[in-house]
C-alpha cells in the first residue's frame, strides 16, 4: 500500500472517528495513541530510510521482514543464480560457461524472431 494512499485514508477516518467518540476523550484519546503506536514502526523506518539508510543495518533482519511484510512491500530482487541455473556456490568458471553458453543459445541471431 502506498505511503500516499495511507495518509489520505487515515485523513478520511480521522472525522468519522471524532463523530463516534465525540465527548468521550479518554476513549479518543486511546484510539489515536493506538493507531500512532501501530504507525510509528512504519514511519520511523520510512525516516530512518530516507535520511541515515547506513543504520538500517542495525535493525534486526527478522524486524524489517516483518514490517516489509505487513506493508507489503517486498523488494523484488532477481536471483540471478537462479536464473543461470547454478547454485550460489559454484565456483567462477562454472558461471561463466553456463553464461556463455545461455549467451550463445539464447542470442537475437540464433533465436531468429522475437515472439
Amino acid at each position: 500500500i502506498d505511503q500516499l494512499f495511507l495518509g489520505f485514508l487515515f485523513l478520511q477516518a480521522v472525522p468519522e472517528i471524532q463523530k463516534r467518540f465525540w465527548m468521550k476523550p479518554m476513549q479518543h484519546l486511546c484510539l489515536v495513541g493506538g493507531i500512532l503506536l501501530l504507525c510509528f514502526p512504519f514511519f520511523s523506518i520510512g525516516l530512518m530510510a530516507w535520511y541515515t539508510p547506513s543504520y538500517l543495518e542495525i535493525l534486526p533482519k527478522p524486524y524489517l521482514q516483518t514490517l516489509c511484510w505487513f506493508a507489503n512491500a517486498r523488494p523484488h530482487v532477481a536471483d540471478y543464480y537462479d536464473i543461470l541455473g547454478v547454485s550460489p556456490d559454484a565456483d567462477m568458471k562454472t558461471i561463466k560457461k553456463v553464461f556463455r553458453e545461455q549467451a550463445i543459445d539464447l542470442h537475437p541471431d540464433k533465436v531468429g524472431d522475437d515472439p
